[in-house]
C-alpha cells in the first residue's frame, strides 16, 4: 500500500487512530501506511504541538488557548508579526544613520589617525559609550567645537565602519570581516561590550590555524577570555601541526608569557587523556 501523504511505496504500517489527524470524536478510516520518513516527520510535529500544550504563556492579542495545530499556526503568526516589527525598528534606526551619513545637525568632529576630521553626533556617541560620554562631558567639548577631537590608533575607514556601527548596530558581513579586530580593540577602549560581542563572533567565525596566533595575542590585548579559551583549544586540538610551524617560533620569540599558557593547555589536555 502507498504512502498516504507522499505516495512511496516502502512503507511502514501505523495505526492513524493515534494521530493527531483524526480525535476520537470523529470517525477515521482506520489503519493506513506510512513510510518512515512520513512517519518520523508525524512524530515530530506531533511533540511539537504537545509541547506548545504544554506551555502556560499565551501568545499575545490570543484570549483563548487554542490545541494542537490551531496552536502552532498561532504562534507562527505571532512570530511573523515580531519578524515584521523588527523589520520596522530597522527601517526606523536607519533615519538617525542617515542623519550621519548627511552630517544633519552634526555637533561634534573627530580625527583618526589618517584622513579628514568625521563629523558625528555627541548624543549618539555618549548613549553608545560611557568612554565617549566622559570624553565629550569635557569642558572643551561643551562649547561649539573649533577644532577635532583627536582619536590616535584608528585608522580613517575603521573608525568610519566604528561609527557606522554605533549608528546601526550592525554592519554588512565584508567590512565587518575586514575591521573585526580593530573594532574589537576599540570595543575594549571604549567599553562598548554589543561590539564586543559581535566582533567575538565574527573573530571566531574565522578561526583557523593560519591566525590563531595572532587571534590569542588579541585576546590577551583586548582581554577577551572567549578568544582565549577557544584559540588554546584549537591549538591543542591541532598541537602536533600548529606546535611545529615557523610561525610558533616566532610567535614563542616576542610572547613567552602566552607560550606558557599553551604548554599548560597543552599538558592539562595530555593528563586527561592518559
Amino acid at each position: 500500500m502507498p504512502c498516504l501523504v507522499c505516495g512511496s511505496s516502502d512503507t511502514t504500517y501505523m495505526n492513524l487512530h493515534h494521530t493527531f489527524f483524526y480525535p476520537p470524536q470523529i470517525s477515521s478510516p482506520g489503519a493506513g501506511s506510512l513510510c518512515s520518513s512520513c512517519k518520523d516527520g508525524s512524530k515530530k510535529l506531533m511533540d511539537f504541538l504537545q509541547e506548545l500544550d504544554k506551555n502556560p504563556e499565551k501568545p499575545p492579542l490570543v484570549t483563548f488557548r487554542p490545541k494542537g495545530l490551531s496552536s502552532a499556526l498561532c504562534w507562527l503568526k505571532v512570530l511573523k508579526e515580531k519578524g515584521d516589527l523588527s523589520n520596522e525598528r530597522l527601517g526606523f534606526l536607519e533615519e538617525i544613520s542617515f542623519a550621519f551619513e548627511n552630517r544633519i545637525h552634526t555637533d561634534i568632529s573627530l580625527k583618526p589617525d589618517d584622513g579628514p576630521a568625521i563629523f558625528a553626533h555627541k548624543a549618539v556617541l555618549a548613549s553608545r559609550s560611557p568612554i565617549f560620554k566622559t570624553i565629550l562631558e569635557a569642558d572643551g567639548c561643551k562649547a561649539p567645537p573649533t577644532e577635532a577631537i583627536s582619536l590616535p590608533g584608528i585608522s580613517s575607514q575603521e573608525f568610519k565602519s566604528l561609527l557606522s556601527f554605533l549608528y546601526r548596530g550592525t554592519l554588512p558581513d565584508e567590512e565587518f570581516r575586514k575591521h573585526a579586530h580593530a573594532l574589537l580593540v576599540a570595543s575594549d577602549k571604549y567599553d562598548i561590550p554589543f561590539l564586543r560581542k559581535k566582533c567575538e563572533l565574527q573573530i571566531l567565525g574565522n578561526l583557523e590555524s593560519s591566525n590563531v596566533f595572532e587571534v590569542l595575542k588579541l585576546s590577551q590585548n583586548c582581554s577577551s577570555e572567549t578568544l582565549k579559551k577557544n584559540a588554546l583549544e584549537a591549538i591543542v586540538m591541532h598541537h602536533e601541526e600548529i606546535l611545529s610551524s615557523k610561525e610558533y617560533v616566532e610567535f614563542g620569540h616576542s610572547n613567552p608569557d602566552l607560550v606558557m599558557e599553551i604548554s599548560w593547555a597543552l599538558s592539562k589536555k595530555l593528563s586527561n587523556t592518559t
